[in-house]
């Protein structure tokens, strides 16, 4: 995440003028390790016009581009949701010892139209015995 973190400073940094640098990296909020990781997002942040804010969710693998990754039901809910402002931030062939991997950019149109999401977790909770 911290990677992405960086790339979204330097986009941030070059892409928005009239605002002080130390503005723009204040905007940049690791929001899962900051709050927890329920929210739907990791990275608050802020889309190119400064004013509209921008949710960063990060998946991560070892393989390639093609490789599955895993979005929890709040984390696709939310993306549902504010589609028109949120990201994933796909980090594939990362190397952990490195600190290394590229990054893909999907936004929601691409998602959807791109990949499958096939259910495989569950919540399961017991169930109250009303007799």
């Amino acid at each position: 995440d911290e990677k992405v973190i960086n790339k979204i400073k330097m986009k941030t940094i070059s892409g928005v003028h009239g605002i002080g640098m130390g503005d723009i990296l204040d905007e940049v909020i690791h929001f899962s390790r900051k709050f927890g990781d329920g929210a739907g997002y990791d990275i608050l942040s802020r889309k190119d016009n400064g004013y509209e804010l921008l949710y960063i969710e990060v998946k991560t693998t070892k393989g390639g581009l093609d490789m599955p990754f895993y979005m929890s039901e709040n984390e696709k809910n939310f993306m549902e949701i504010y589609k028109e402002n949120t990201l994933i931030y796909r980090v594939y062939n990362y190397d952990k010892d490195t600190n290394v991997g590229e990054i893909e950019i999907i936004t929601y149109d691409k998602l959807v139209e791109n990949y499958d999401f096939n259910p495989i977790t569950y919540k399961v909770t017991k169930k109250i015995n009303i007799w």
